[in-house]
Order: C-alpha cells, then structure tokens, then sequence
C-alpha cells in the first residue's frame, strides 16, 4: 500500500503514460476481480489502440472511485 499523497505525486510525475486509481476495501485479491477497476485497467492498456475494452462494470457493484 501506498500513501495516497505519495501515489498522487507519482501519479502527477508521470503524466498521461499513468492512471492512479482510488479504491477502498478491495485489499490484495478483490482488487483483480472487481469489474470497475478491471474496466479501468484494460481502458488504459488498450487507450489508443482499435481495440473496443470487452468488459463492462456493473453498476453499483465496485467501490472503485476515479
């Protein structure tokens, strides 16, 4: 776990090549299976490219905040 200051400002050292995402109570595992941070991941991993992200969140389900 990071600092969320610390996180912030490697975050804002990296610019547009980094994305912080904020989350809570997803601890070490839930954190890979949550649809809104999933999501997120591919969005960015994909960003640019033709491909279209094959996973959607469901509303309600992630605590996930961007």
């Amino acid at each position: 776990m990071v600092p969320l200051a610390q996180a912030r400002f490697l975050a804002r050292a990296h610019g547009d090549r980094a994305r912080l995402v904020v989350t809570r109570g997803l601890g070490h595992r839930r954190i890979l299976t949550d649809p809104g941070v999933v999501a997120e991941a591919v969005a960015f991993a994909t960003a640019g490219s033709d491909v279209e992200p094959a996973v959607t969140a469901r509303d309600g389900v992630s605590s996930t905040a961007w």
